[in-house]
């Protein structure tokens, strides 16, 4: 017999001057992934808010989420307030 296996995610969705960005989904394994939305990512550059400076240099780069462990994507971790939850991402001790 087969069971099945469930993990807990959580997601936010984010948002710049109400331009949807994408989602930035959490397991409870430990992975985060931040995929951007095929909206955005279709706006053409001159109509898109700006989330991350390498969408300038690399426009590709919107076009695949953004996957790791135990800590958010870089560009998102600098937006996280000190305190716990700063030490929960592993970027302040």
């Amino acid at each position: 017999m087969k069971t099945k296996r469930s993990e807990l995610v959580e997601g936010l969705s984010l948002s710049i001057d109400n331009q949807e960005i994408g989602v930035i989904s959490h397991y409870s394994g430990g992975k985060n992934i931040l995929a951007f939305s095929p909206n955005y990512v279709a706006l053409p550059a001159e109509k898109r808010n700006t989330f991350t400076m390498s969408q300038l240099v690399n426009e590709r780069a919107l076009r695949k989420p953004l996957i790791s462990s135990q800590r958010l994507p870089p560009v998102l971790s600098n937006l996280l307030p000190e305190g716990g939850i700063k030490t929960l991402d592993g970027t302040s001790a």
